[in-house]
């Protein structure tokens, strides 16, 4: 596979993923408004006293919460992993003599692709080193927001 075929799909799964992340917000959000919507129907108002002694008793029917708690719990779940998503995931290619690097910073793990094969990658580390055709090796260091490449030939190194 070339690099632009992997390059085209790693952005249809970080869509894929983002639309999915939006439509499941969405039902929770749905769900959530109902049950508040049906817990606020069942309220009953009870006048308890005589004058000029009255005062009003609310209740609600409490069995509309479990779906609340569980619509807005999904809710925030799924807006913070989207922010996370948005925040976090990070796609770029860039050429190094005859060679393309793909850099991929999924949700859950990095990953380093040459001509858009990912041979030699270590994985859960700060560091992935992967070969280029010539030899070369290549040298991906993940900071928090940044990635920086550098090349064992001396070639001068790429920030990402």
């Amino acid at each position: 596979m070339g690099h632009i075929e992997l390059e085209n799909k790693l952005k249809k799964r970080i869509r894929n993923r983002r639309i999915t992340e939006m439509v499941l917000s969405v039902v929770f959000l749905i769900i959530a408004i109902v049950f508040t919507v049906l817990r606020d129907g069942s309220k009953t108002v009870e006048v308890i006293g005589k004058p000029p002694f009255v005062y009003e008793s609310v209740s609600y029917n409490n069995d509309y919460v479990f779906g609340m708690a569980a619509g807005y719990l999904g809710l925030m779940w799924c807006v913070i992993f989207l922010i996370i998503d948005l925040l976090f995931v990070k796609l770029e290619t860039v050429g190094a003599g005859s060679d393309y690097i793909t850099f991929y910073k999924g949700i859950l793990r990095p990953s380093l692709y040459v001509n858009g094969s990912n041979e030699g990658l270590s994985w859960g580390s700060h560091y992935l080193e992967i070969p280029l055709s010539d030899g070369t090796s290549v040298t991906a260091s993940l900071g928090k927001w940044s990635v920086h490449l550098t090349f064992s030939n001396g070639r001068p190194p790429i920030d990402l």
